[in-house]
């Protein structure tokens, strides 16, 4: 059975985007205990190479799976919902079952904002493998979040949109989406990274630039946007978001990044220094920092 591990649909104001990842299988079940729905993502089998038929709309759309499921679309003008996905080949139909939003439609706000995961909005220590693998197999609803990352979230979501782009793997789709859910985050499409399978789980092959890559497709999605990009020190963010202001000065309305150890390496301080200087407003947080003045900065 065809089933989708995610699937997105985002209405802009001049295109629609559409992508997922599909797997061939059974889709956990929702019974089951967390341990066992986390682990079991990474043993489902991505469905190869495969050609989609997905209904949009008044709209079909032809695609094809990559060999991660991995497939994406872009129409020129505005379709939704999502009404069918069937394989071309057999006919046969692709059950979308997740419970997190499936369609994403542009408002008509000049702001949007785009935002890590871990460490950013929720508390994951990346940093500490042995840490992140318990933070992963805690609870959705056992997750701490970061007050001041939850409120300007919500507070920009009010007006436009939010994007969340990943480094974790699409395995974690089903728990980042239900953290966000139940911790009343601001539901909007999530850019993670391809499917990982349980043997390559201690090294997965991620593509390092999957962050400016999935920053650039948001922007020329929305030319007559601005952004705020929020982030944290303990992986790329503060290099990839010093690029995307650089090359895109324009377009970003300001950066924010939390702050998540006492200690800073070199690496930190040298880009945070870089980022101090760069003609795009920055702004380095802690967890106990107040909101209220920064959100009073962007005007909203």
């Amino acid at each position: 059975m065809a089933f989708v591990q995610q699937i997105s649909l985002i209405v802009q104001k001049n295109s629609t985007l559409i992508y997922g990842t599909l797997c061939n299988g059974k889709e956990s079940e929702k019974r089951k205990s967390h341990f066992f729905q986390v682990v079991n993502n990474y043993f489902q089998k991505p469905l190869i190479n495969k050609p989609l038929i997905i209904e949009v709309g008044d709209q079909t759309v032809k695609c094809k799976t990559d060999e991660n499921g991995f497939f994406t679309s872009t129409l020129e003008g505005q379709y939704h919902p999502i009404k069918k996905i069937s394989l071309e080949e057999s006919g046969e139909a692709v059950e979308i079952m997740q419970d997190y939003p499936t369609t994403f439609i542009e408002k008509d706000s000049n702001l949007a904002a785009i935002s890590d995961i871990d460490d950013t909005i929720i508390v994951s220590h990346t940093a500490k493998n042995l840490k992140r693998i318990r933070e992963i197999l805690r609870r959705p609803s056992k997750r701490l979040t970061i007050d001041f990352s939850s409120d300007l979230l919500n507070k920009i979501a009010s007006q436009g949109e939010v994007y969340y782009v990943s480094r974790s793997e699409v395995n974690l789709f089903p728990l980042l989406s239900s953290v966000i859910g139940m911790n009343d985050l601001p539901k909007g499409p999530l850019f993670m990274t391809k499917l990982v399978l349980g043997k390559r789980l201690l090294k997965p092959r991620k593509d390092p630039a999957h962050k400016k890559k999935s920053i650039q497709k948001i922007l020329f999605g929305n030319n007559d946007k601005r952004f705020v990009l929020l982030g944290d020190d303990t992986q790329q963010d503060m290099h990839v978001y010093l690029e995307v202001a650089e090359e895109y000065p324009n377009r970003i309305k300001k950066i924010f990044i939390r702050k998540t150890g006492r200690v800073l390496s070199k690496d930190q301080r040298d880009c945070i220094k870089k980022l101090e200087m760069a003609t795009v407003p920055f702004h380095y947080f802690n967890v106990t920092d107040d909101s209220t003045q920064e959100l009073n900065t962007l005007e909203l």
